[in-house]
């Protein structure tokens, strides 16, 4: 599971949904990656649990993904 390192907005999520980026109350924007080559999946194994837009509280879900894929 990856979790919000903190507060901010869902500013992009990726379409293969293996990275997002957000935004933070300050105004710094914070890349967030899953793995390496992770774009070759195609977004299997990778289940988004937030939209872009949304707020999120740092410890939130954002990804779930399997590490093992």
């Amino acid at each position: 599971m990856l979790l919000a390192p903190c507060d901010g907005i869902v500013t992009h999520l990726v379409r293969t949904h293996h990275a997002v980026t957000l935004c933070t109350p300050q105004g710094a924007e914070i890349l967030v990656h899953i793995g390496i080559d992770t774009v070759e999946l195609a977004g299997e194994g990778f289940a988004p649990m937030v939209e872009q837009g949304a707020s999120v509280r740092a410890g939130q879900p954002l990804i779930e993904f399997n590490a093992e894929a």
